[in-house]
């Protein structure tokens, strides 16, 4: 029986799910068995193999550029290496693992030059950031020292204070009129305005007085009967959520605890609540926002660190169009929930274990595809949580990747245009992998 998709000729979405279904069929044999008995132009082969690289490292298999390099003489060319590389370091991004310049040096010396450039354009300057914690031997200190009032359990019922919308006319105010809050902050931070403020929590817009980007300084405060070990422990969690590399992640810079008050600093978001833009959205760009989010929230499990509270005031759109996850470590639903003195065999002076803590996520993320699920008119829709909800309990620890990949299965199922002609995507100068790539994301060609 002949091929419905004749990949030779097809347009990228065809191609996409062509070797979907081969690799359905047979997901570890390499790319030139599945395609022997075809012939493919040398700029087809390109672009196969940079699909099957991406969607197999998805599929979490052990394979990288060499491997395909190995099958293919004509992908040994410099221009067709580049792509190959370029489709590795997409799926790293997309996956949030840590891309290790240096290590791409080494493996290909000949483009090593090129292979910089690729580099700093996936990752820009977010690579660079690290996090300047302050030194938690001088914590008992401070959460021990008097200032707690009694009753500091912060109400459920508001909110985590992350929308960072701000009216144009809004004037910076001087850092001497700020609402006083009860945490010393570093001498370069410049408090310009309080921008939400209510018993026991601040979210005050600042700025880094040497480098002179914008921040933002959280102040949350925590129970009365808060621990020297939980204090710790909260710390480290937001020492390792400062760690997490993914273009969706925003990392805090610095946390203290003191006078039992928790105060994080982070990047300030030039951006809009992601509950008012994707009213304008149909259901496959919700779809691939909420992968990016999952996507990020994996990458931060891979690591060790974990958010705490993803839920739609947690999450932005910045100008560019991409979802950014906030407050990781330090939002206030989570950090109840970390601290939760109910939770059954637990040590009360212990926050949530890792394992709590993931899985606290992954729910989560559930949620947040119920919740934006209701709207959509799809068939599929229907079952769509039941399904993450059987992942999660099919794969502890890691479900976020995987719900990740669902969604983007799920937009991909409903992508327009799949009988574009030939020409629209393939016709004239061959564009590079990130572009087409690009453009298959956002279904522009």
């Amino acid at each position: 029986m002949g091929e419905v998709v004749d990949p030779r000729s097809a347009s990228i979405d065809g191609l996409i799910d062509w070797l979907r279904e081969k690799r359905r069929q047979d997901p570890v044999s390499r790319l030139s068995d599945l395609l022997a008995g075809l012939k493919f132009d040398e700029r087809r082969i390109v672009d196969i193999a940079c699909i099957d690289l991406m969607q197999r490292q998805r599929m979490e298999h052990e394979v990288r550029v060499e491997n395909y390099v190995e099958e293919f003489t004509c992908l040994r060319t410099d221009a067709n290496l580049l792509d190959l590389i370029d489709a590795e370091l997409c799926v790293a991004m997309e996956l949030g693992t840590q891309v290790d310049v240096d290590d791409y040096v080494r493996r290909f010396p000949a483009v090593a030059d090129k292979v910089r450039e690729l580099v700093q354009l996936e990752i820009g300057a977010e690579a660079g950031m690290t996090s300047a914690l302050i030194d938690v031997s001088s914590l008992a200190v401070s959460i021990d020292g008097a200032g707690a009032s009694a009753g500091s359990a912060v109400s459920s019922q508001s909110n985590d204070f992350s929308i960072e919308v701000l009216p144009s006319d809004a004037a910076p105010r001087h850092a001497t009129s700020l609402t006083p809050h009860p945490v010393d902050v570093p001498d370069w931070f410049v408090g310009d305005q309080c921008v939400a403020s209510g018993p026991g929590r601040w979210l005050i817009r600042g700025r880094d007085s040497v480098r002179g980007v914008a921040l933002a300084l959280k102040v949350t405060q925590l129970p009365a009967q808060l621990s020297a070990v939980q204090a710790k422990q909260i710390l480290d969690a937001c020492e390792v959520a400062s760690k997490v590399r993914n273009p969706s992640w925003v990392p805090p810079s610095v946390a203290a605890i003191q006078q039992r008050h928790l105060g994080v600093i982070r990047p300030w978001l030039f951006a809009g609540p992601w509950q008012h833009c994707k009213a304008t959205q149909d259901h496959r760009a919700q779809l691939r926002n909420l992968a990016s989010v999952a996507f990020a929230v994996e990458s931060a499990h891979q690591v060790g660190a974990t958010h705490g509270g993803i839920h739609v005031e947690n999450l932005l759109m910045d100008h560019e169009g991409k979802i950014q996850v906030l407050d990781a470590g330090s939002s206030r639903i989570g950090l109840e929930r970390w601290l939760n003195p109910a939770r059954r065999h637990a040590d009360a002076q212990q926050i949530a274990s890792l394992d709590e803590r993931i899985n606290v996520d992954i729910q989560d993320m559930i949620k947040l595809v119920a919740a934006a699920s209701v709207e959509w008119e799809q068939e599929w829709a229907r079952d769509l949580v039941a399904d993450l909800r059987q992942i999660a309990t099919r794969n502890p620890g890691k479900a976020c990747g995987i719900i990740g990949q669902t969604l983007i299965r799920c937009a991909d199922f409903d992508a327009p245009g799949r009988s574009r002609s030939v020409g629209s995507t393939w016709g004239g100068q061959p564009r590079s992998w990130r572009k087409r790539l690009a453009r298959w994301l956002t279904n522009e060609g």
